[in-house]
């Protein structure tokens, strides 16, 4: 049985500058970012991608480790994260 690596992220780019708060449907939305994503369809989005994460799928298949995808979410870089959308997303990671 190969290795295993959970994959979960939740990323975001904050400017305390910017009144307007990101939210879940910020997350859902992604936007320049693949959306909020989960469980076997985080590798097919994320893999292609420029995120460091994209690279390290990749290293991780061609090194024979298997990937357990859980959940991935990025948001435009933008105001403060909202405590729900934070609670919901830290709470499946």
């Amino acid at each position: 049985m190969p290795p295993r690596l959970a994959v979960a992220g939740f990323q975001h780019e904050t400017n305390t500058f910017v009144a307007t708060p990101t939210t879940r449907a910020d997350f859902e939305r992604g936007g320049s970012w693949p959306p909020l994503v989960r469980g076997a369809a985080l590798v097919d989005a994320l893999a292609p991608t420029a995120p460091p994460i994209g690279g390290a799928l990749e290293a991780a298949r061609a090194a024979d480790v298997e990937s357990v995808p859980v959940v991935w979410g990025m948001a435009q870089p933008s105001g403060r994260v909202t405590a729900d959308a934070f609670a919901t997303i830290a709470g499946e990671i």
